[in-house]
């Protein structure tokens, strides 16, 4: 298969960076639809009020399609420009677990202890030079993180859990790590 490249508009350069592939792209926004798909069935089947239903749908697209515009080259490309650029984006994903808290508010402890393993986690990955140690290092903490979540919001709905994973799986491993950098197994490991 064939795939063209894209030249993302400038609006969209946080999220897609300024080039993309257009199977890319359309990973993107089907992994978003397809995440969006069981919440929204979910959302109706527990008569949650319809404004809870258009932020609970917002966010999970954003995070879903998050998780593997993360991974693509044109997004890593365009956050591996600007050190701040990435500081920025961790920052802002303190907006996220708070609207987890509007949408669970008798998840309130679970939400909080794993907003923070995340983003705390997703800092520390990203402070991390070398690139064979981040990519060790995110995976560790990303099931570490997933452990947490099993015995700290076991009983909570499904819908938080998937949305708890995506989170987790968006900051830790797709964007803190430097995905467009290349190792070799000679790379020096304590640089």
């Amino acid at each position: 298969m064939q795939t063209k490249i894209i030249l993302i508009p400038r609006f969209f350069h946080e999220i897609h960076g300024r080039t993309q592939t257009s199977v890319e792209l359309f990973l993107t926004y089907l992994t978003g639809i397809v995440a969006a798909i069981p919440v929204l069935a979910n959302a109706i089947e527990s008569h949650i009020p319809f404004s809870r239903i258009v932020v609970l749908l917002i966010l999970t697209l954003d995070i879903a399609c998050g998780v593997v515009a993360n991974f693509t080259e044109g997004t890593s490309a365009y956050y591996a420009e600007n050190s701040s650029r990435r500081w920025v984006f961790l920052a802002l994903h303190v907006i996220q677990p708070c609207l987890f808290l509007w949408l669970f508010p008798q998840e309130q402890s679970a939400i909080l202890a794993l907003g923070a393993l995340t983003l705390t986690s997703g800092c520390v990955v990203n402070l991390l030079q070398s690139i064979t140690i981040q990519r060790v290092s995110a995976i560790t903490l990303l099931i570490f993180a997933v452990i947490c979540m099993l015995y700290l919001i076991p009983n909570s709905p499904k819908v938080l859990l998937l949305l708890m994973f995506l989170y987790s799986t968006k900051i830790i491993l797709a964007f803190a790590v430097r995905w467009n950098e290349r190792y070799t197994m000679s790379e020096n490991i304590l640089r």
